[in-house]
């Protein structure tokens, strides 16, 4: 596998993380709006600079199992969120992505999904990818309505678990939610 990995969307580049990310990614770890529902508290700066630092450590590794990748804008190479795909066992891989709050509403975190799917299923064969949104958190639960941002990349709700994941000081019940390839491959332009 090529590192650093460096993939091009219509709005973003995801790639590999650099140490020199940590301050651009403290926008990101450490702003209780993007954290609120993620599977971590914010951070400060140091656990930032460990996290980033993990995600250089793995992706060196072989074979590689988990891609934590920056999400970036092409003009400045500037880190604005991160997207992540990591193999979860028998349950195939899961996906997550946060944008910075100051970014969002622009397309970034979509487009990162379709950078990273179309890696996901057309260079790793990857069958099926998932993900989960806490019930709760109903501006994400309205992106998998067939009309919303996930639903038209051809994720699904697949199940309700109950506390599924703990976020700030709450265990959560989580819509499972999942694409597979062949959804995907129907949908994409085949140029892409």
């Amino acid at each position: 596998m090529t590192y650093p990995l460096r993939l091009t969307g219509d709005k973003v580049v995801v790639r590999d993380f650099t140490i020199a990310d940590v301050d651009d990614m403290q926008r990101v770890f450490g702003d209780d709006r993007v954290t609120e529902w993620l599977s971590f508290d914010s951070r400060d700066r140091d656990a930032t600079q460990e996290r980033i630092q993990s995600a250089i450590k793995n992706a060196h590794r072989t074979p590689r199992t988990e891609f934590y990748l920056a999400v970036a804008l092409p003009d400045d190479d500037r880190a604005i969120g991160f997207v992540r795909l990591v193999h979860s066992g028998h349950e195939g891989e899961e996906i997550g992505c946060a944008i910075a709050a100051e970014e969002w509403g622009r397309g970034y975190g979509n487009d990162a999904h379709v950078v990273i799917l179309d890696y996901a299923f057309r260079e790793l064969g990857v069958e099926r990818v998932a993900g989960w949104i806490a019930l709760d958190n109903t501006t994400r639960m309205r992106a998998l309505e067939p009309d919303g941002a996930l639903g038209r990349l051809g994720f699904a709700p697949d199940e309700v678990r109950r506390d599924h994941v703990f976020i700030n000081g709450a265990w959560r019940d989580c819509m499972l939610n999942s694409v597979s390839a062949e959804e995907w491959n129907r949908r994409r332009r085949p140029d892409r």
